[in-house]
């Protein structure tokens, strides 16, 4: 369950730090990085979580490993005449669960809207993924309205669109989904294909304990923020104002509505949340060259 009101209320000590967006070379066509080098890249980088998300399979990983792994699948559409394993590059979804069998039958599905809907109901984790890639085609505004209610979250940030048509930086439609829909999480991540791919993008999760169903339940929950190598030191809810922490020297933004900025502030800033009438609040950090960071949106109980 999610508290819209502040994601945040009640961290604890423990952070992770992983990526949800993994191919490896032996299941996804576009990966190229072997499953055990894609394991030895992330462990060198620090990483405690990681979900290996290929095209239309469900890898089992049986090869040693320090990190949590988080079974995934990565989804996409395809034809009624097509093949299940069919890879189309269109309409991708990432769906998570550490519970592997709920993911099984998913690829047999055709389009993203009743995938999504076979999954309403169990206890999974389901993201759209990089709605700014451009060519192909993947989602525009309209689409992402009418997937609204079915998904949790969607990437407002894949790090291999950088290299891709398109923009890896997708919070302009994030906005759009908070101002005219609702709350939605968001979600960065690598998408990585080559090893130069990883350690891009990542999510820190906050958790009670160092376990899989903790981290599960963080992350379903909202308590966690993206990153691209900024640290949020604190961040939260009191009364009537906003905060949120980081070094002194990355500027913090605080967004409203259709990404309108409010306020601005280096290295620490406290907002009043009665200054305005949007219906969300999110803040936006942003350090030295690419590296930035971003977090959950908050919506103030007035709002819902």
């Amino acid at each position: 369950m999610i508290n819209w009101n502040n994601p945040y209320e009640g961290l604890d000590d423990i952070w992770l730090k992983g990526n949800l967006h993994t191919h490896t070379g032996e299941c996804s066509p576009c990966g190229q990085v072997p499953l055990n080098r894609v394991l030895e890249l992330y462990e060198e980088n620090g990483y405690d979580f990681l979900a290996i998300s290929d095209h239309q399979h469900c890898t089992q990983v049986r090869l040693p490993t320090e990190m949590l792994l988080i079974p995934g699948i990565e989804w996409n559409a395809r034809t009624n005449e097509q093949e299940i394993q069919t890879v189309n590059y269109e309409d991708h979804l990432g769906l998570y669960s550490i519970d592997p069998t709920i993911l099984q039958k998913t690829p047999s599905y055709l389009t993203a809207a009743e995938t999504l809907r076979s999954l309403q109901g169990t206890e999974s984790l389901r993201i759209i993924n990089h709605p700014n890639w451009l060519v192909p085609h993947h989602y525009t505004e309209e689409e992402l309205f009418s997937l609204y209610p079915l998904a949790q979250g969607m990437e407002i940030y894949n790090a291999v669109i950088e290299r891709h048509p398109g923009s890896a930086d997708a919070t302009m439609k994030w906005d759009r989904l908070l101002t005219d829909k609702g709350p939605i999480l968001g979600f960065a991540s690598d998408d990585s294909h080559l090893e130069a791919d990883i350690a891009r993008a990542w999510l820190m999760v906050n958790v009670q304990k160092p376990d899989l169903s903790n981290l599960f339940s963080s992350i379903l929950a909202g308590r966690f923020y993206c990153s691209t190598g900024v640290i949020i030191h604190d961040i939260g809810v009191d009364g009537d104002i906003l905060y949120c922490l980081t070094d002194k020297d990355v500027a913090i933004d605080v967004i409203g509505e259709n990404g309108r900025l409010l306020a601005s502030h280096n290295g620490e800033i406290r907002f009043d949340i009665t200054s305005t009438t949007s219906s969300y609040i999110r803040f936006a950090l942003y350090g030295s060259g690419k590296q930035k960071a971003w977090s959950q949106p908050f919506y103030p109980s007035f709002s819902l």
